[in-house]
């Protein structure tokens, strides 16, 4: 649990670094990172294993789709509209490698249940 706890401080902190956010950006960030794990499992459920060649395809569709939930539903209001796409694209990569952490048993086992 700590290992988790000190790479999400990296990781915001490179966020933080590369968007130029301000402290109570972050804050405001941090705040709601709990609520990431919820649009990873909603993002994956949502999408049909069927339409996807492979499970690496399936995974990053499921970590664009968790990004984009995770800023319309809990960044958004700390932004302007048109900033959304910059944050999308360098949250994405953090959100991709956090599935590949922490959910990556889960998702194979629900990819592998539709052949």
């Amino acid at each position: 649990m700590i290992f988790i706890i000190m790479n999400l401080q990296e990781d915001i902190q490179r966020i933080k670094e590369v968007m130029g956010i301000n402290e109570s950006e972050l804050t405001q960030l941090k705040r709601r990172m709990d609520e990431l794990p919820k649009c990873i499992k909603a993002a994956y459920t949502w999408l049909n294993p069927r339409d996807f060649n492979t499970l690496d395809e399936f995974i990053q569709r499921g970590a664009f789709s968790s990004t984009r939930d995770f800023i319309l539903d809990e960044y958004n209001e700390y932004r302007r509209f048109e900033n959304l796409d910059k944050i999308a694209e360098e949250l994405y990569p953090f959100i991709l490698r956090y599935i590949e952490e922490n959910f990556l048993d889960e998702i194979k086992d629900y990819y592998n249940r539709y052949p």
